[in-house]
């Protein structure tokens, strides 16, 4: 049977005895109805089960004609186990122990009668019942234990062993190596040798067998990784069942319902088909295959699985396809198909990897399919919104090639591990300091460009020095003119208090002036007007807090400002009322009132106090402008370090924020590291400076060789700028340019890549596109569906062998891989649960109906040998198609099959 979603988990219960067992305790009369009837109410978990009887096949023929007649429905396979008592004992200490050996036979239900008859006669009666010399003769028959024991069958179970040579003789000839399958008994084979002594002869058992059976669910753990010492074969969980109370799954209550359990349990989950084939499965990967536990394992979200896809495509013969939640392969011929079915599935759904060319022939050609394909998912939902992980065929491969675009990946991947809040303050600090370089740039130009037009005022006016000698010079004329008729003690008198009250009106001249700015200060908007931008990324209940918080803060702060503003007008206003105060009280004093009214009076006088009034109100006004001056030097001396200083900020907080940035997962490991985006910075600098000037060359052609020799860069730059010493292109100016160069962030950061102790840049492209396969993956929060387009076309032999088959093995236990290749190793030596093989109708590879393309499915344990089948697809089991259709695939199946060191 071709079980379409290939291997899947099931519980296994493969050691239970029934009533016609030689040691069992079910009763008497009516125990085999109420037996089959338990069996019918094992739980759902249940699939295949093992009939174990000691020595003889009767209890199995038994429960298969109850099946025959339409019963125990609720299991997919049901298998004969003959359970050996073997001539190697153990001790427990207190009673010595025969080792159990527990034989499972393949069984080709189509022709059960004769595989029934050639078991017992092929291999239960070429058994003697004792290695004595006087039993040679005497076969293993109910009839022969008996008349040895005592005349009881149970007392020559317990009296009589078969011997162990003859019985894997038998195991390994010709007619049984292929069709058994071999358990030893734990509790039995560990007790053989407890002190050592008799090491070898158990490592010989260990090596003999397929398995190990446990009924102690509670040890197992601790069993197995003992076990694992001496090989890697597993141990499987059943209870060794031979009573109802055990076997308690018939119970009812009163009302007839069935009762739960309470003493039976089988822990053992196989992930195969239910078949002889799928068993030998847990051989070759007794890790992936076997698992003891309560619950289902791999239990993977239904959304984040597809369960399969519904085809109404007259290009495709195929209604529906299904996939297994785990590992599913596509393969086939050239052209066979694989890849446009991975490519439609990728493109129906949602993936941020799917680069198509809109245009091209064959997008048009998979969109045709796309758009006939329903995609429904494990939890029964339609729903072509949800996400994948799409990588088409060479993707990995171009993004080991670009730089950019693998740092861009690995910046993403840096966000996922939880580092996304240090890029983005990193991010936001880049935004904000922009806007704040930008700032000082137009500041230091307004206040360069005021400076330049305040000495030109000051210049107008005049020279300070010239105008206080002219001062002195009509004061002195003045003071000469009058003496004849004012004593030098008055006019000493007199050109003191003028001096106090040209002062005095000087302040008043300055205070209305602060009175005017305050009132301009008044209109600056001091705050932001909102933080909505800022505080996107928080949730909303918290957003809401920091917006009103800000809000109230804002409105508290406006207020306390505007009030500081007026308190400062207010004493303004009482500081102009002094000053008036004063000027009038000087005025009052009676010598300055004598001369005054005597210059009035006198002509020459007058025009002398006129012409030394002018002079002093231009010096007033000089030494405002000068003081203004100096000030505003001052200023552009403090942006101008700051301008300095500024840009090397960015290489200051990356440098922080570089060391916090590394990762390691599994052997790939990412270090930050600083760049220097020389390129663009002579961009921008060739842009806007003439190329043809030598002074340009400086600029256009800067080679960062660290922080000192760029900083130094950006003083000669400033001087150059404010200097006027560059010659621009037409359309540019000196503050855009300074701006742009001075704000820009030329400092970034590429990323190193390790793996496994193995530079990036060193190794061979084909490891590189596996570590970038690992950042796409490993790095990622996502548990979606990987869908890889023949990832082997981007990877060397030895990566794909190597790393990427491992990779594949443990990835799929998280997540559903769907993967289009041609490779075996992929196939089989990473264990793909269901391989799905495409084809493209032809003339010796025909489908049905002849359709463009067709596919089967099933598991690597489907396997029969070729047949005379007029469609190609039917023709084989699925591992005949891998073998035939992949080079190397017989090749793939024996190294799976021999790396534990057991036979095909």
């Amino acid at each position: 049977m071709n079980h379409t979603k290939g291997s899947t988990w099931r519980k296994w219960d493969l050691h239970i005895h029934t009533p016609a067992s030689i040691i069992q305790n079910y009763g008497g009369d009516g125990a085999w109805d109420k037996f089959i009837e338990s069996l019918e109410q094992l739980p759902s978990d249940i699939k295949v089960i093992g009939i174990n009887d000691y020595y003889f096949i009767s209890g199995f023929e038994k429960v298969m004609e109850y099946k025959a007649k339409g019963r125990l429905q609720n299991l997919e396979k049901i298998f004969p186990v003959l359970e050996f008592r073997i001539d190697t004992f153990g001790n427990d200490g207190d009673n010595i122990k025969k080792v159990n050996l527990h034989i499972l036979f393949d069984v080709d239900e189509s022709d059960f009668k004769n595989e029934i008859k050639k078991i017992k006669e092929q291999f239960v009666l070429m058994v003697p019942i004792s290695p004595s010399d006087k039993h040679t003769t005497y076969m293993l028959t109910p009839e022969n234990l008996a008349n040895y024991g005592g005349g009881k069958v149970r007392d020559g179970l317990s009296n009589l062993i078969p011997p162990t040579k003859k019985v894997f003789e038998l195991i390994n000839s010709e007619t049984w190596r292929y069709k058994t399958f071999t358990f030893l008994g734990y509790y039995e084979w560990d007790t053989v040798d407890k002190g050592n002594q008799l090491k070898l002869i158990k490592e010989e058992l260990h090596g003999k067998v397929d398995a190990f059976f446990t009924a102690n669910f509670s040890t197992h753990d601790k069993h197995q990784t003992w076990l694992k010492t001496f090989g890697n074969k597993p141990l499987l969980h059943s209870m060794d069942v031979h009573s109802f109370e055990q076997l308690d799954t018939a119970n009812v209550d009163e009302s007839g319902s069935y009762l739960k359990p309470v003493n039976y349990a089988c822990n053992t989950w196989i992930k195969a088909d239910p078949t002889f084939e799928g068993l030998k499965q847990i051989k070759y990967e007794p890790e992936l295959r076997c698992l003891v536990r309560e619950g289902p394992p791999d239990a993977k979200a239904g959304y984040q699985v597809i369960s399969h896809i519904e085809l109404d495509c007259e290009k495709i013969k195929n209604k529906s396809i299904q996939f297994n939640p785990n590992l599913n392969s596509i393969i086939g011929g050239r052209s066979a198909g694989k890849s446009v079915l991975l490519t439609a599935i990728g493109q129906k759904l949602k993936s941020d990897n799917k680069y198509f060319n809109k245009s091209d022939k064959y997008q048009v050609f998979i969109q045709s399919i796309s758009d006939k394909i329903k995609v429904i998912w494990q939890d029964g939902e339609e729903d072509d919104t949800r996400e994948i992980e799409f990588f088409e065929q060479g993707y990995m491969y171009e993004i080991a090639l670009h730089e950019d675009s693998r740092n861009k990946l690995v910046h993403n991947v840096l966000k996922q591990k939880g580092k996304d809040v240090l890029i983005n303050a990193f991010d936001n600090f880049k935004v904000e300091h922009k806007k704040k370089i930008t700032g000082l740039v137009s500041n230091a130009f307004q206040v360069f460009h005021a400076t330049k037009a305040k000495q030109a005022e000051a210049t107008e006016l005049g020279d300070k020095k010239g105008i206080e000698e002219e001062i002195e010079k009509l004061e002195e004329e003045l003071n000469t003119s009058s003496k004849s008729t004012i004593t030098e003690e008055d006019y000493l008198s007199y050109q003191a208090t003028q001096n106090q009250i040209a002062e005095t009106k000087q302040l008043l001249t300055e205070n209305r002036s602060d009175h005017a700015e305050i009132d301009e200060l008044k209109l600056v908007q001091i705050f932001k007007e909102g933080l909505a931008y800022e505080t996107t990324s928080l949730t909303p209940s918290v957003r809401e807090k920091v917006i009103v918080q800000f809000g109230t803060l804002k409105e508290q702060a406006t207020n306390d400002w505007l009030a500081f503003l007026d308190a400062q007008k207010e004493s303004l206003d009482t500081l102009e009322i002094e000053l008036n105060g004063k000027v009038a009280t000087l005025s009052l004093d009676s010598t300055y009132i004598k001369i005054s009214e005597l210059i009035q009076t006198n002509g020459y006088f007058t025009e002398l106090e006129q012409k030394i009034a002018i002079q002093k109100e231009k010096l007033a006004a000089v030494n405002i402008l000068l003081g203004e001056i100096d000030s505003l030097k001052a200023q552009f001396k403090a942006l101008h370090i700051q301008l300095i200083e500024a840009p090397l900020e960015y290489h200051t907080k990356l440098n922080e924020l570089l060391p916090q940035l590394q990762e390691n997962n599994e052997g790939l490991k990412i270090e930050a590291k600083l760049i220097f985006d020389n390129v663009g910075m002579n961009e921008v600098m060739g842009s806007a400076l003439n190329r043809q000037v030598s002074s340009s060359q400086t600029y256009v052609s800067f080679e960062y060789l660290d922080i000192v020799s760029f900083k130094e860069l950006i003083k000669n730059f400033l001087f150059s700028i404010f200097k006027d010493q560059l010659s621009l292109k037409v359309g540019n100016n000196r503050e855009t340019l300074c701006a742009q160069i001075l704000s820009e962030c030329f400092f970034d950061m590429t990323y190193e890549l390790t793996y496994e102790d193995d530079n990036f840049d060193e190794m061979s492209d084909g490891k590189k596109a596996f570590v970038v396969l690992k950042l796409l993956l490993d790095f990622s929060n996502k548990n979606c569906p990987i869908l890889i387009d023949q990832p082997e076309d981007d990877l060397d032999n030895r990566a794909i062998y190597l790393d990427l088959v491992q990779y594949l093995k443990k990835k799929k236990q998280l997540r559903q891989i769907i993967v289009a290749t041609h490779n075996p190793n992929i196939v089989v030596g990473a264990d793909s649960e269901l391989v799905i093989v495409a084809n493209q109708h032809g003339i010796n590879n025909e489908n049905q109906d002849k359709t463009k393309f067709e596919y089967t499915s099933g598991s690597l344990e489907c396997s029969f040998e070729k047949i005379a089948h007029e469609f190609v697809l039917q023709s084989q089991g699925v591992r005949e198609h891998v073998c035939e259709l992949l080079e190397g695939g017989e090749s793939a199946f024996k190294h799976r099959e021999q790396k534990y060191s057991f036979a095909l």
